[in-house]
């Protein structure tokens, strides 16, 4: 019999090449081993998985006088038969037979295939489609372990502030595990990134792509989340004014209801902490937009008699907190007032024209005056 064959081979082709590995990218697979030259000649050599033949046997038919080695293509074109034909994997070998049908199976070095055909996934990725974020931090589930090299998160502008960099984080260390990660830090570290050397630009907005593949080189479908708005800028308040409801809107008695009306520089979250007096807001309403906002309050009867003070706290959408409000912009103020004035006193009549009678009104009269005594200072304008 001949020389049993060594240094037996394994290499998957199409997708991505992992040795002595087939995953869901691969379309075919080739083998080889090394033989003693002569001993076989016109003979034929087979691969064969955990000492059997393939489904449809995998040979090589053309062993010549002087050949040192044989060589076999399985002659697959799709995942779906690679998947076939090595299932769960197993060691490989090679039967090398003469002419004369002596045969003679590796018995060394032979190769353990690996098999993997799921496909890992990535979930829970952040920022989301849309998000405003202050930070530059990401967050991401694996489903499997990252391979090195292949878990890779980017940031591509989009528009917004023009930034032409596109930023990429290449996880190593414990960023690779495939576990929740949750407010990953976008940095140069050992357990972030390889390297984050440019920092994203407030004002731009990106997209964030999230790619990974697994040890046997399963690539996870690729996540991107569009329209994400990176800002670190402060919100400002470029309109604010006062008025009550009161016939003269600088002033304000008890039961009236004071407005504060405000315009941002950008859209706030949620509603703005507003106070007027000390006392907090009756409704703060929202108006056509984010930017656009309406606070009530109406008087009580506890609060000082003086321009009523206001403070208006608020925050972006990325959660920047803008610097507190205490101001109008157009010197607007309300007054408020709750204390009635002393009554009128030495109250006069006096009827005009014809024959005036104190205190009497009769048919000669034309008109007719009166007047009062009052304290000075408490009913101005």
């Amino acid at each position: 019999a001949p020389t049993a064959p060594t240094a037996v081979t394994f290499t998957a082709t199409g997708g991505t090449v992992v040795a002595n590995t087939a995953n869901t990218t691969n379309t075919n697979f080739t083998g080889g081993a090394n033989i003693t030259a002569g001993q076989a000649t016109n003979g034929h050599a087979e691969l064969l998985i955990g000492g059997v033949s393939f489904p449809t046997p995998i040979l090589d038919n053309t062993i010549l006088v002087g050949d040192t080695s044989v060589t076999f293509n399985a002659g697959l074109a799709s995942n779906s038969a690679v998947q076939t034909a090595l299932a769960a994997g197993g060691v490989l070998s090679v039967k090398i037979y003469d002419a004369a049908g002596n045969s003679t199976a590796s018995t060394v070095s032979n190769p353990t295939v690996a098999t993997d055909w799921v496909v890992p996934t990535i979930t829970s990725t952040a920022p989301a489609t849309n998000a405003f974020r202050k930070v530059e931090t990401v967050s991401y589930t694996l489903s499997e372990a990252g391979a090195a090299g292949t878990a890779i998160i980017t940031a591509s502008s989009t528009g917004g502030v023009a930034d032409a960099v596109v930023h990429t984080c290449t996880l190593q260390g414990t960023a690779l595990t495939g576990a929740a990660h949750t407010d990953l830090a976008l940095a140069t570290n050992a357990n972030a990134c390889v390297s984050w050397a440019s920092p994203l630009v407030s004002g731009s907005i990106y997209t964030f792509t999230f790619n990974s593949s697994d040890a046997a080189g399963n690539p996870a479908t690729t996540i991107s989340n569009t329209g994400v708005t990176y800002d670190t800028g402060a919100p400002t308040l470029s309109t604010v004014t006062i008025a009550s409801n009161n016939a003269s809107t600088t002033l304000a008695k008890t039961a009236d209801v004071v407005t504060l009306t405000f315009v941002a520089s950008e859209n706030l979250t949620a509603s703005p902490t507003v106070t007027f007096a000390t006392n907090p807001a009756a409704s703060v309403v929202q108006g056509s937009d984010a930017q656009h906002w309406t606070a009530t309050y109406t008087m009580a009867g506890t609060e000082a008699e003086t321009a009523i003070p206001f403070t208006i706290n608020f925050t972006d959408i990325a959660t920047n907190p803008g610097v507190q409000v205490t101001a109008t912009t157009n010197s607007s103020s309300v007054t408020y007032d709750k204390t009635a004035p002393t009554a009128p006193t030495a109250v006069t009549f006096t009827a005009t024209g014809g024959t005036v009678v104190a205190n009497t009104a009769n048919t000669t009269n034309t008109n007719f005056t009166g007047g009062a005594n009052i304290t000075a200072g408490q009913a101005t304008n």
